[in-house]
Formats: C-alpha cells, sequence, structure tokens
C-alpha cells in the first residue's frame, strides 16, 4: 500500500521520542475509552449467512506493537509480525470472544474471513487474544477483529507512545516529528490514557499517551 512508507516512518521517528519504551499505531477505533466503534461485515469461509446477510463485527485496524503495548494477552497463535507487511498475504487477530462465538469447538488459527465485501481478498486468522473492554470498562467484550494496518488502511490514525514520558514536552515533540512526515494534515489531540480511566484504578509506572493523527490518503 501507498501508505506503508509514512507508517514505517512515523513508527520509527516515534521510537526516537525521549522517554519512549513501546511505540503502536491504529486507527480512531482502537483507542481504549474514545466511544468510536467501527463495524465491519464478516464473511467466514465455509459458512452460511443465516438471511444471506454477513454479521457485522467490531474491527480496529493496528500494527504490531500494539498489544504488548496495550498489554492485550496473546491466547493462541501469534500476533503481527515485521514479515506481515503490504506485500504478504492479509492476516488478522482475534479476541477470545470471537474465537468462542463463531469457533466455539474448533481452532479458529488458519480459518478465513472476509471484510466488507466477497470480492476482496481472504485474511487468514493467525492469532487469538484476550477480550479488552476498550469501549466501556463495565461492558462485556464483543467478538472483535483486528486488522493489519499495513494491508487495510485507515482515514485517521493514532499514535500510541508508552514510557516515562514527559507529558509537556512529548506532544510538541510528536507533532514536530509527524509534520516532517508530512506538513499538511494535523497532528492534534495528546492524552494520557490513565485521565480516561476510573479514579479507582491504581496509577501505573508507565505513562501511555495517545495522539489522533491524520488522514491518511
Amino acid at each position: 500500500a501507498q501508505e506503508a512508507p509514512l507508517i514505517r516512518e512515523l513508527l520509527r521517528r516515534s521510537k526516537t521520542l525521549p522517554g519512549v519504551s513501546q511505540v503502536a499505531l491504529g486507527d480512531r477505533a482502537s483507542i481504549p475509552l474514545d466511544h468510536v466503534r467501527t463495524v465491519a461485515p464478516v464473511i467466514l469461509e465455509g459458512r452460511d449467512t443465516p438471511g444471506g446477510l454477513p454479521p457485522s463485527i467490531e474491527r480496529s485496524t493496528v500494527t504490531a506493537g500494539y498489544f504488548h503495548l496495550m498489554g492485550i494477552s496473546l491466547l493462541g497463535g501469534r500476533l503481527f509480525n515485521d514479515s506481515d507487511d503490504e506485500k504478504a498475504p492479509p492476516v488478522v487477530v482475534i479476541n477470545e470472544s470471537f474465537a468462542q462465538t463463531y469457533f466455539p469447538n474448533e481452532n479458529p488459527i488458519g480459518k478465513r474471513l472476509k471484510l466488507f465485501s466477497p470480492t476482496l481478498p481472504w485474511d487468514t486468522i493467525v492469532g487469538v487474544v484476550a477480550n479488552a473492554r476498550t469501549e466501556s470498562l463495565a461492558e462485556v467484550a464483543a467478538p472483535h477483529i483486528y486488522a493489519n494496518l499495513f494491508t487495510l488502511t485507515a482515514k485517521d490514525l493514532a499514535i500510541f507512545l508508552r514510557g516515562r514520558l514527559d507529558r509537556s514536552a512529548i506532544p510538541v515533540e510528536v507533532r514536530r516529528q509527524g509534520q516532517a512526515v508530512n506538513p499538511e494534515p494535523p497532528v492534534f489531540g495528546a492524552q494520557p490514557l490513565n485521565e480516561g480511566l476510573s479514579g479507582s484504578l491504581s496509577e501505573r509506572r508507565f505513562s501511555l499517551v495517545m495522539f489522533a493523527l491524520f488522514a491518511v490518503t
């Protein structure tokens, strides 16, 4: 995809920022507690769809480092890696709820599905991760698919940073690096994750800062 060099450069530059230990990119739907959901019709290979309509499943698009950065555990298979680039066959990771709902008595690893349209290539399921309550701490996790940002592009991006960060300086640095990659789109919306969490949750050793980024076209 033509956006792949941009994504790689954003990841590379973000890793050089002071105090940063982990970096990931994702779409708007991947931002925890942002109350923005993206759903996609999903066709499962070899499965009939009742009424002829495929189910609509929550979907996020992320880079490989997202799961470790967010503390989402791998339960089976593997996560995205560097070989899952724009030239490789498309792969997806599903959450435990998706596996239990659509593959209750079988191993989902290696199964295939299509997002959005039957004319698109098959995506192969390579991993199952733990459920993450990204929309509400009170809600039970719904079936969720994580697509690879290198093979399924996003209109809007978010940069996720974890580390011992200077909250006053890091937004300026991220904005500077983002505009060095592409000066036209805006970089805005820096927010520590723990500001969106319940006050009853204990403070973490590391801070996590998110930045809403620009349209990738």
